[in-house]
Order: C-alpha cells, then sequence, then structure tokens
C-alpha cells in the first residue's frame, strides 16, 4: 500500500511540474509579451528585422531567428506548443536574446512589408526547410543554425535549445573577448 501511494504521488508530482513549466504560448508582438515575475526581462516575439537588429545593438544580444510556416507546419506547430511556450526556453531567450519570428503563413494575412521582408532573410539566409533556427550576431551575420527540431522521432527538448544557445552564445562573447567579431 505505501509503494502504491509513493507512485502516485510521484505521478502526481510529474503532472505538477509538467503544467507549471509550460507558460502560455504568447500572441504577437507587445500582446505575446510573458512577463517573468523574478526579472524585468521579457519575452515576446519580433518581427522587423531592422527593429530586431537595432534591439540587438543597444541590448548587446545575440539574434534568435526562427523561419516557420506558423498556420501549415506540423514540425513548426509542435516546436512552437513544446519549447517556444517553455517557460525555462522563454526565461533564457528573454535574458540573452532578442527574438525574432520569421513566418511563411498560408492562411494568415500579413502586410506585403512584411511578406517582402521574410522571403528577402529565407533569400539571403538561405533557408530551404521548416522550421530553420538561426543565432545572428547584433550585426545579422550568421552566428550558427538548426534545420528542423527532431532527434530522431522526438522533438528536441527545450533544455537542449537553452544548452545550444548558451554554447552559441559563449562563442560570441570569445570572439568579442579575442577582438574577432562584434
Amino acid at each position: 500500500m505505501k509503494k502504491i501511494v509513493m507512485i502516485g504521488m510521484g505521478i502526481a508530482a510529474a503532472l505538477a511540474w509538467n503544467s507549471v513549466s509550460a507558460a502560455p504560448v504568447a500572441a504577437k508582438n507587445d500582446a505575446k509579451s510573458v512577463k517573468k515575475a523574478d526579472s524585468v526581462a521579457t519575452f515576446h516575439w519580433m518581427e522587423n528585422y531592422d527593429a530586431a537588429l537595432a534591439a540587438a545593438k543597444k541590448e548587446n544580444k545575440l539574434i534568435l531567428a526562427v523561419f516557420s510556416g506558423s498556420d501549415w507546419c506540423p514540425p513548426c506547430q509542435m516546436v512552437a506548443r513544446k519549447v517556444f511556450s517553455n517557460k525555462i526556453f522563454q526565461d533564457y531567450v528573454a535574458k540573452n536574446f532578442v527574438a525574432l519570428e520569421v513566418d511563411f503563413p498560408r492562411r494568415k494575412a500579413q502586410s506585403v512589408e512584411l511578406q517582402r521582408q521574410n522571403n528577402m532573410l529565407a533569400k539571403k539566409f538561405e533557408v530551404s526547410a521548416f522550421p530553420t533556427i538561426m543565432i545572428l550576431r547584433p550585426d545579422g551575420t550568421k552566428l550558427d543554425s538548426k534545420k528542423g527540431v527532431m532527434v530522431g522521432a522526438k522533438i528536441i527538448e527545450p533544455r537542449a535549445f537553452v544548452v545550444w544557445m548558451e554554447a552559441n552564445h559563449n562563442i560570441y562573447n570569445r570572439q568579442i573577448r579575442d577582438g574577432k567579431k562584434k
């Protein structure tokens, strides 16, 4: 009986952890912000590339650029649900990156200007698959990228994304320290 109670408590704790660790998916731009209780850092997606570059330069941050088909690409939708809405991911990005969404929807309306910008960025960075996740320096040059979000049949976990982003953040900081790239 004691084992059954302990197992039940373990399952309840795991379920509670999962529900606490996933923050709600944020909405577009300012409405897409998720305020952190213990910090002034706020997670939100930007859509304007020039504004993201300006923010990255001003805040001395890298840019996390996500090329996505938000309303038609199942892997894009899955990574949005399982990774981008996760509090661990959002907190790390808010503190260390400027988040840029480069979306290619089929049903959702976009301005002609935004479509032109996103097409130009996809061409500039030779995006050939969705989702493609890139880390850009504040000057807009590519530091690293990932095509897709799967490892075998499983989606990459939020902590694995954070480890990848942190490794690139460290590389960039070493480049700055050594005077190689700004």
